[in-house]
């Protein structure tokens, strides 16, 4: 769907000048462990309408960093990971 222009790849979409460079799985996690630990202590405890709150929280601080350089499946999937 992407080569027949019926979809955009969320780095092109996001950007406005330079398309982001995808960034190494290393360097992804550790992307994802810095801005983890700079994540607000006030946040929403676990709980919501899915039980997701906290990581939602969570992805809404870590995404803005990496928009269009890892996606946002793989980043939540880290987060979950990372989260006590």
């Amino acid at each position: 769907r992407v080569a027949a222009g019926e979809a955009l790849l969320e780095g092109l979409w996001w950007s406005e000048d330079d398309v982001p460079t995808p960034l190494a799985e290393d360097m992804a996690r550790a992307a994802v462990r810095a801005a983890l630990a700079t994540l607000p202590p006030d946040g929403p405890a676990d709980g919501g309408p899915r039980g997701t709150a906290r990581i939602d929280f969570a992805m809404g601080h870590v995404m803005p960093a990496l928009r269009g350089r890892v996606s946002g499946r793989r980043a939540r999937a880290w987060i979950e990971e990372e989260l006590p």
